[in-house]
């Protein structure tokens, strides 16, 4: 909706026409399909040049039967034994599910069709966005180039359609799956891509879902329009990185961003969304750079993907989780913050622990990057996650302090040493175990082991593994690498993919040096575990 009336309408059209798949079923007492059944129908749709199957056209006076007929259509094709879909889904039973979820689909559907008559097309000579997207082109730069981003294929299409109608051009649109991307970023970039000049028709005009927001070099235009905000803050920045690359011959990059209408904004609250995830790490990590009025990030950080605002998946990362427990507690005791701030670093404590004897360090390394271990009795660290860790350091306000152990300094030293040594044995830095940084770790571990000592064996590779090892991901090659997982790449193409992150600087986010900043890990604080 915050993106285009039209993407929300035929979203809208297309929950219908999915329920419907599913009512079919039922009431042939067959099976589900399971898995995304429309990107597959799609997809083929399109290599058979067909017409969008989703795209319905729909009146007040046909209600529900025309998408239930679609259902109809669309599941007889996927089920049928002798059709190439079927082999593409994994199936389960409809008996297997309680009768109510008929009735549940059909209310679902009724609801939804409510909206359609409210709104059963969308009037783009009404549409205030497209007004002022137009204008930009035409009048606020008539002759430079604009990359238009928009998250979703249905926008994009929507878009370069109106533009196209409104004589603005020459235009196209780039989106996942197209065989084609390649030219179309040689068409609107032909100088930073290197093409022969005069080969092709130039574009001035490309509008783009976030297929082109990474490792592509569309520079020869210093214009990003950003039509719908993205939910990660991220992509902002990498969407403008297209352009703000070397080779740039423009003194200034223009950033565009349209705002939900007030309307929206108060239904979604987007905006709002984004300022306090900006707001909450610039209050942790500090901030000097404008990116929404009135608000601040260091936007440079972000830039260059030195800082990490992305949760990890399935494990939200140190920093977060310690910043949600600060705020807590100075929000259930205000007295405690002022008290808190004035601490020195190296101050430490301990408490009463019935299993483990030993103590907890934080350390600050000299690459910036947060550390948690955990040292037992005899000064050897325990592998743990650092989120366990964190738990082990849990208090309540009450509870008593206990004594430190004799030789808690010298256990502290110990954990120091383990970082500046960069011990492999100081656990818990890749994050959960089904983390793209975890995994992928993981595997190509085990793959330099079984390459090692063979002609396969690679230097850059054991370098690459060892940076993820001490380094988070950048945002870019997180995404990538998570993909490729997703789609089961083999040990082989995984590493292959590695090394050329690696080679081209886009595998880690490594902290520039601070030249005054010491190069010893810094002991922020420590807690002894006693009997």
């Amino acid at each position: 909706m915050e993106s285009s009336g039209n993407a929300f309408l035929l979203s809208i059209k297309r929950y219908i026409v999915r329920n419907a798949v599913y009512l079919s079923a039922l009431e042939q007492n067959g099976e589900f399909p399971i898995g995304d059944i429309f990107s597959s129908l799609v997809d083929e749709a399109v290599e058979e040049d067909e017409p969008d199957i989703f795209a319905v056209e729909w009146d007040a006076q046909d209600g529900l039967e025309r998408f239930l007929e679609a259902g109809r259509n669309i599941y007889a094709r996927l089920s049928s034994p002798t059709g190439d879909a079927r082999k593409k889904f994994q199936w389960i039973e409809t008996g297997l599910f309680e009768r109510s979820l008929a009735d549940d689909l059909l209310a679902d559907c009724r609801a939804l069709l409510k909206i359609l008559e409210m709104a059963p097309h969308w009037d783009a000579g009404a549409d205030r966005k497209l007004d002022a997207l137009a204008r930009l082109c035409r009048q606020t730069h008539p002759t430079e180039k604009l990359l238009i981003f928009t998250q979703f294929k249905d926008t994009a299409d929507y878009l370069y359609r109106q533009l196209e109608e409104r004589g603005i051009g020459p235009i196209a649109e780039a989106f996942g799956g197209m065989d084609d991307i390649s030219t179309c970023v040689n068409r609107f970039s032909p100088v930073s891509n290197n093409t022969q000049a005069g080969t092709l028709d130039e574009l001035r005009v490309l509008i783009t879902t976030d297929t082109l927001s990474e490792g592509q070099n569309l520079q020869d235009a210093h214009i990003v329009v950003n039509f719908d905000l993205p939910w990660a803050i991220i992509r902002l920045v990498q969407r403008a990185g297209r352009v703000d690359r070397i080779g740039q011959k423009a003194r200034e990059i223009l950033c565009y961003c349209f705002l939900p209408e007030d309307g929206i904004e108060d239904i979604i609250n987007l905006r709002a969304r984004l300022q306090n995830r900006i707001q909450e790490s610039a209050d942790l990590i500090g901030s000097d750079e404008i990116f929404f009025e009135d608000d601040t990030t260091n936007l440079r950080q972000v830039y260059e993907e030195t800082l990490i605002l992305e949760e990890q998946e399935d494990e939200t990362d140190l920093i977060s989780r310690a910043y949600d427990i600060w705020r807590q507690a100075v929000k259930d005791d205000p007295a405690l913050e002022k008290e808190v701030r004035r601490l020195p670093d190296v101050v430490y404590s301990a408490k009463r622990a019935s299993h483990e004897q030993g103590a907890l360090a934080y350390i600050k390394t000299d690459n910036n990057q947060h550390t948690l271990a955990q040292l037992n009795a005899s000064g050897e660290v325990v592998s743990q996650s650092q989120s366990k860790i964190l738990d082990m350091l849990a208090c309540s306000p009450n509870e008593p302090l206990a004594q430190p152990a004799d030789n808690h300094h010298q256990l502290v030293e110990a954990a120091v040493r383990h970082v500046k040594e960069g011990r492999a044995d100081l656990g818990g830095q890749l994050g959960g175990t089904n983390s793209p940084r975890h995994r992928v770790y993981s595997k190509l571990k085990l793959y330099l082991e079984q390459q090692s000592g063979t002609v396969f064996d690679s230097a850059d590779l054991k370098r690459a593994v060892d940076q993820i090892y001490y380094h988070p991901l950048k945002e870019t090659a997180r995404d990538r690498l998570g993909r490729q997982l997703r789609a089961g790449i083999t040990e082989d193409e995984l590493a292959d993919m590695v090394k050329g992150l690696y080679a081209d600087n886009d595998l880690c986010a490594i902290p520039k040096a601070n030249a005054n900043q010491s190069p010893e890990p810094h002991i922020i604080c420590s807690m002894g575990l006693v009997k």
